[in-house]
This record gives C-alpha cells, sequence and structure tokens, in this order.
C-alpha cells in the first residue's frame, strides 16, 4: 500500500512539473495564437458498430458490424483562431458479420477511413469547446473464410469503400506554445457497399498534437 502512493505522489509530482514547464509565460500569453499555424497529431478513437440490411431476390441480409478501436495520425492548418481545417487516416480491426436466414458468415475485418473537417472554435483562447464536420470515406477489407449450416465452404477476399460523412463536438487545450491536446465525441455515417441502410458509428477520440 505504501509504494502505491509514492508511485501515485511521484506520477503527480511529474505531471505537475510538466505542466508548469509547459505553462506559457505572460509574454508568450500576449503572443499566442492558433491563426496562421500548422498542426500535425496522433489520435485514438473507440467507436461502436451499427447493422444494416440489403434485400436480394426476396432474400434479405443482415450486415453488422462490431465495435472497434483504431488509431490514427493527421494534420492541418488553422485559418485563423476560430476555424482550421484538419485531415486525417485512421485504422482498426473489427468483426464482420453477414446473415441470412440461418447462414451466418463471420470474420475479422480491417477498417480504415480518411476525413477532411472544419474545426470552429468557440473561443479564441487556448482552452475552448469546439464542432467538427465534414467528408470522407471508409474503406472495408473482408476476408471470409466459413461454412454454411449446409456445410458449403465459402472463401473470398473484397475491398469495398463508401463514402461517409461525420460530425462532432469536443475540447481543446493548447498547452504551451506547440503542444495541444484534443477530446472530441464523434459520429459517422456510412451506407456500406451492398447494403441499403446508412450505418452510424458513434464514439470517443482523443488527440495530443504539435503545432507549428
Amino acid at each position: 500500500m505504501k509504494r502505491l502512493y509514492v508511485i501515485n505522489f511521484v506520477s503527480i509530482f511529474l505531471l505537475t512539473q510538466w505542466l508548469i514547464a509547459a505553462a506559457p509565460s505572460s509574454g508568450e500569453e500576449q503572443m499566442w495564437t492558433r491563426a496562421g499555424r500548422w498542426e500535425i497529431f496522433l489520435f485514438g478513437q473507440d467507436m461502436d458498430g451499427d447493422e444494416a440490411s440489403e434485400t436480394i431476390s426476396g432474400e434479405k441480409f443482415d450486415t453488422i458490424v462490431d465495435g472497434f478501436t483504431g488509431v490514427g495520425i493527421g494534420g492541418g492548418y488553422n485559418l485563423n483562431d476560430y476555424v482550421g481545417i484538419k485531415l486525417d487516416a485512421f485504422g482498426g480491426s473489427t468483426d464482420l458479420k453477414i446473415e441470412s436466414g440461418l447462414d451466418i458468415l463471420e470474420e475479422d475485418t480491417d477498417i480504415s477511413g480518411v476525413n477532411l473537417n472544419f474545426d470552429v472554435y468557440f473561443f479564441p483562447g487556448r482552452l475552448t469547446p469546439f464542432v467538427t464536420g465534414g467528408i470522407g470515406v471508409i474503406t472495408l477489407y473482408e476476408d471470409f473464410d466459413d461454412h454454411d449450416h449446409h456445410h458449403h465452404h465459402y472463401h473470398y477476399d473484397d475491398y469495398s469503400t463508401s463514402f461517409s460523412y461525420n460530425a462532432g463536438a469536443g475540447v481543446r487545450w493548447d498547452i504551451g506554445n506547440h503542444f495541444f491536446v484534443k477530446a472530441l465525441y464523434r459520429s459517422t455515417w456510412s451506407e456500406l457497399e451492398d447494403t441499403d441502410d446508412t450505418m452510424q458509428f458513434d464514439g470517443f477520440s482523443m488527440f495530443a498534437g504539435y503545432m507549428f
């Protein structure tokens, strides 16, 4: 127990010292701005899954995409203290099921995407809420190797890329003159290939970046 207290104390002390070192001086605070500056960032996101249906020759097929955790990289340019344009790309892995009656095909599926967004900040200061929205694409790589209830064997590879659009809201904190973090809750919509319904993926994302 004593060791745990020591670890917690050291962790809090180091975090406090880092925040003090990263905090801007009064001169830097007067000169600081996001306007006209580029940025790069890394992020992780945890997204909920969804399902959609398609009817072919009177037979209904349900496509189910499980939730997934992805990581990504991106960059952008701040037009001024209130508006920035951002481009990001992410990748992850999920489970994909296709169900029709008693037949179920299920395999691991690679999922990736690209988003082009506009971030709108409420305040020009270092700590500000913001909203974001944009367009992009989602790509699935499906590697099916399964059997149906008649013991028929299925194996095929397939790539599918679909248009997507997204919107979200979060908080940005610029630490010092260069580093920043963002917390974002975002929803992404896409009508995946071979489905008739629009899927919605919701989840939280955490960003850490460098502005120059």
